[in-house]
């Protein structure tokens, strides 16, 4: 982790965090701009704009069926744990 990129954000009422104002700067974040929020495996957050148009996510996820040997076998899976 580049100690260069860290930046310390509080918590505060109703839970929202403020995203210091060098990392907005960096990523051209604007007010009312749209972020996915979502927990790691191991219990980072990442932090993500929200797609202008969602077909560039399309495919995105391959990599990370990739684990679990395919979307399909992914699948397979869950559906037998169902049972």
């Amino acid at each position: 982790m580049d100690p260069s990129h860290i930046e310390v954000a509080k918590v505060m009422q109703n839970f929202t965090i403020c995203i210091p104002s060098k990392i907005r700067k960096k990523l051209k974040i604007k007010k009312n701009d749209q972020m996915i929020v979502h927990l790691t495996e191991n219990g980072t957050i990442e932090l993500i704009r929200t797609p202008s148009n969602w077909e560039d996510l399309i495919g995105s996820g391959k990599n990370v069926f990739k684990q679990f040997g395919g979307g399909e076998a992914f699948l397979k899976a869950e559906r037998e744990a169902w049972d």
